[in-house]
Formats: C-alpha cells, sequence, structure tokens
C-alpha cells in the first residue's frame, strides 16, 4: 500500500483555482498517510475536516506486480454530490479486488467551493475539481509502471457523481491523449439535467465572502478574502450559503486551461471509440430520496413539475408536459402514502437514472465504443451500503450506492455473510474480468455460470446482479418508449439546457 502521494499541488494563494504540478522530491517520499482529505463535511461523522493541500492518492500493488509482470490498473472516482468524499481505505479498502492480481488506485479531488466554483474569471473559471481528476489520471499514466501497473491497460471506475465526472472527461478529453482504455460508470448518468450549472457563481460568493466578514461587490475582491480565511471556516459558511457545485461550460481566457466547452449532449465523444464500457444501475437508484422523503417533498414543491426546469418550455408546456408524466406514473390515482412513494421511486429511477445511461449507451455506440456491458444491481443483503448507513432494512430493495461494499471492503461492517460473499466475490470478479479483458464473463465457471452479452440498441441486454445471475431486457419497456417519444418530440424545448 503507497497513501498520500502527492499527484499534484493547490495553489494557497488561490485554493480556488486550477491546481499546479506537483513538485519533485527533494527527498525519499514516506507514502504511509491514510488520513488526508480535502476540505468537508464529513459524511459519516458530519465533522469539518480536511486541508487544503489534499491533492493525494492511494495506490494498492498485488505482491506479483513487476516490471515483467505488469498488472491491468482501476482507478476510481468517489461520488458525494460534488460536497464531500475521501479516498482513504477504511470506506474505499481494496482487499477485495487486489486478490484478483489488479492494481487499486483511488485519489483525492477537491469538493465544495474549492473543487467547484464557476465564477467566469481567469482565476476561477470553473470545473477545479475536474481538473484534479485530469491530473491524477496524467500522474497514474506517467508512473503507474513504476509500481508494476500497465499503462495500456487502464480502467476508470467512478460512482454516481463519480462516474459524471469519467464521462465529463471522457467528452473533453482529446482523443489523441489516450489515458485509459475502459469504462465503468456506476449509476452516474450525465444526461441526467442535475450536475448541471447554467448560472455563474458570483452572487453565492459574494453572500459566503459577507457572511464571514467582508462585504463586497467585487468577485475578485471576494475570492481574494476567501482565499485567506481558513478552509474549515469557509466550509461551515458553505453549509450556510447554499451554492450548487455543479460543471459548467467555461468561458475561454488567454493562458488558462479550459477543460469543459460545451454540453454533453451538443458533444460527439471520439475518445469513446475503441473503448469498453461497464454501465449499471440500481434496483431502487432514488429510494433515498423519493421513498424517504416524499411527505415532505411534496409539501414544498411537485417533483416532476420541477424535473422539467432545465428544459426551454413555457409554464403552460411544463404543466401540460408534467400532467402526462403523472398519468403515466399515475402518482395521482393512488390512496395510501406508501403508494405514492412506489411510483415516484419508479419515475426517479426512469427520470434520473435508467432512461439517462440508455442515451449514454446508444452515444458510445454512435461514437465507436468496442463493447458495452450493461448491469442493474438487485441484490439485499446484509451489507447494502446506502440502506446500512441509513439504518433501514432491505425490504424496499436495493438503492443508490448500497453495491459499494460489495466491490470494497468497508471496514465498519461486518464480516460477511455466506450470501454476501457470494455477491462480492462475483462483483469482483465481474470488475476484475473487465479490467484485464474488457469482458466481464470471457469464461462461464460455476462462480459466473452467465455469459454477459454486450448491449445493443435492438436487444438491450442487461446482466442481472443477484442471488440468481440472468439476463434480461429492457427492449419492451412503457417507461423506455415514453421517454424515446418525450426526448423526440421536446428536442427543441432543450436549447437552455444544451446550448
Amino acid at each position: 500500500m503507497f497513501l498520500g502521494i502527492p499527484y499534484a499541488k493547490v495553489n494557497e494563494s488561490n485554493p480556488f483555482g486550477e491546481s499546479l504540478p506537483q513538485p519533485p522530491f527533494a527527498t525519499l517520499f514516506e507514502a504511509n498517510n491514510d488520513e488526508i482529505m480535502c476540505p468537508q463535511s464529513e459524511e459519516f461523522n458530519q465533522t469539518i475536516q480536511g486541508t487544503i493541500n489534499c491533492l493525494t492518492l492511494n495506490i494498492y500493488v498485488p505482491k506479483t506486480a513487476n516490471s515483467t509482470n505488469k498488472l491491468p490498473v482501476l482507478i476510481y472516482f468517489y461520488g458525494g454530490n460534488y460536497i464531500l468524499g475521501f479516498n482513504r481505505k477504511f470506506l474505499y479498502g481494496p482487499k477485495y479486488l487486489v486478490r484478483h492480481d489488479i492494481i487499486i488506485v483511488v485519489f483525492n479531488y477537491r469538493v465544495g467551493p474549492y473543487g467547484f466554483l464557476c465564477l467566469d474569471i481567469p482565476e476561477v473559471p470553473g470545473n477545479q475539481g475536474f481538473k484534479d481528476q485530469k491530473n491524477a489520471l496524467r500522474w497514474v499514466y506517467k508512473y503507474i509502471e513504476e509500481f508494476g501497473g500497465d499503462r495500456n491497460k487502464i480502467t476508470l471506475d467512478g460512482h454516481s457523481f463519480g462516474a459524471i465526472s469519467v464521462d465529463l472527461l471522457l467528452h473533453s478529453l482529446d482523443e489523441n491523449e489516450r489515458l485509459f482504455d475502459k469504462v465503468i460508470l456506476q449509476s452516474g448518468p450525465i444526461f441526467t439535467p442535475h450536475p448541471v450549472n447554467h448560472m455563474p457563481h458570483d452572487k453565492g460568493v459574494l453572500k459566503l465572502a459577507k457572511y464571514l466578514g467582508a462585504n463586497t461587490s467585487d468577485v475578485k475582491e471576494a475570492i481574494t478574502f476567501l482565499s485567506s480565511v481558513n478552509p474549515s471556516l469557509v466550509i461551515e459558511a458553505s453549509k450556510k450559503v447554499v451554492i450548487p457545485y455543479r460543471y459548467c461550460v467555461e468561458k475561454p481566457f488567454e493562458n488558462v486551461n479550459k477543460l469543459i466547452s460545451d454540453y454533453p449532449w451538443n458533444m460527439k465523444v471520439p475518445a469513446a471509440k475503441n473503448i469498453s464500457f461497464m454501465v449499471g444501475n440500481i434496483q431502487n437508484e432514488t429510494l433515498f430520496i423519493y421513498g424517504l422523503k416524499i411527505p415532505e417533498i411534496i409539501k414544498r414543491f411537485d417533483p416532476i413539475l420541477v424535473s422539467f426546469k432545465h428544459f426551454n418550455m413555457t409554464r403552460e408546456e411544463r404543466y401540460e408536459m408534467a400532467k402526462i408524466i403523472r398519468d403515466f406514473y399515475e402518482v395521482d390515482r393512488t390512496f395510501s402514502m406508501e403508494t405514492v412513494k412506489e411510483k415516484f421511486v419508479e419515475y426517479g429511477n426512469d427520470f434520473d437514472f435508467l432512461v439517462s445511461s440508455r442515451l449514454n449507451m446508444f452515444k458510445y455506440m454512435e461514437n465507436g465504443a468496442k463493447d458495452v456491458y450493461y448491469y442493474m444491481f438487485s441484490y439485499e443483503g446484509q451489507r447494502n451500503f446506502m440502506t446500512r448507513k441509513l439504518g433501514l432494512t432491505t425490504e424496499d430493495g436495493a438503492m443508490h450506492g448500497d453495491e459499494i461494499s460489495f466491490i470494497f471492503d468497508v471496514s465498519f461492517m461486518e464480516e460477511p455473510s455466506p450470501e454476501d460473499q457470494l455477491i462480492i466475490d462475483r462483483m469482483t470478479t465481474l470488475w476484475a474480468n473487465f479490467v484485464k479483458y474488457g469482458n466481464p464473463t470471457p469464461v462461464t465457471t460455476d462462480l459466473l455460470p452467465v455469459k454477459w452479452i454486450p448491449y445493443t440498441r435492438e436487444k438491450q441486454n442487461y446482466l442481472e446482479i443477484d442471488t440468481n445471475m440472468n439476463i434480461k431486457s429492457t427492449a419492451s419497456n412503457k417507461a423506455f418508449i415514453l421517454w424515446d417519444l418525450f426526448y423526440e418530440l421536446n428536442a427543441d424545448k432543450m436549447k437552455h439546457y444544451l446550448d
């Protein structure tokens, strides 16, 4: 284990701007610090933690790796809504994966105001956290062979907003800069409207500065002031001043690196050519949103109506479209709050995840992807991560984030039951096979008795990951027929979101 290796350096005079190259080590570097994280309100204890110089990565290397036996590499991007997340091994323990003779890399990137302010000024043009990620990929590509890794067999694996990050990098990278050859996207489709920010954060930054004691109307003055404030105070203030931390389309500035130049809807993905993809969703992705909070939500607003705020529709068009969608999901024809929850979870799964994943996969294939494999995780066990974290039972099914602890060794969970261990063995074997061969089931075995068939527009095959593994299809899904028609009829209404 090589822990806490710095791959880039935050500019302390402008910690909200782009990170700088990591200087060469003057002395031997002891890679043994697993405590580093970027400034944030940490998710488990809700305490403010982190340091500005946090751009580090952890590398986990099987003992079989050496210069004559270079092993394939998996680089993991954590999720966290771009406001939290870290690479520490107590959450992303590698032991289930490294036993398959692959190298695992998990890295930190800046979150919250330090990673995702978009100010349309050269000092803070936007997408700093994504640029951290790109710097990490370049570092790994440059140096991984020193650890026994194969730079020509690098797989990017992102979960939730980490998957959106991977997809954004895929859309933004020069096709000649091949830093990886395979991609895994876990529950993070880029075509859901939510991860995009349309307006600069000027007002939010001015409010943030005022909250901390600097009353100014000049954004550059505000960011200079905030750069001098203790990061813990900035994070505390950012909990009070709500700013949507998302990706943005950057304005061009001389001598400033530009990463995201357009919305993904408008872009082709030349970097997808000859890349193998594994894309997946969870049975009830949005259970932790709609299933738990729907009474509170529907008192404040109509979730379906709000979904269309990203589209360039008149008020009447939005209400008309929302009525059609509400009728389809029967959210107004129910008699119990439990049924309302189920209907909204079904709607959220489709609009926010499944339909968007489908659009993603179609786009990869149109841009020359090698193979695309699609899965649905529906296993309900004792290690389901988000279910456990929220103190719930598995009666409602698997939800967003539940698969994490079947890929990584989450240290605060007890030893897996035989049933859970079977899912761990299956998933890590599928993941490792994909990293090694670009095919999650190169041969069928007692552990993996089903041949996973690639996804196509016609057949729309997917692998159901559960106690029993089955190949199924979404080709006859009525909801997909509805949403295909929705996007076809409203193509001209998407200009606000697309342009």
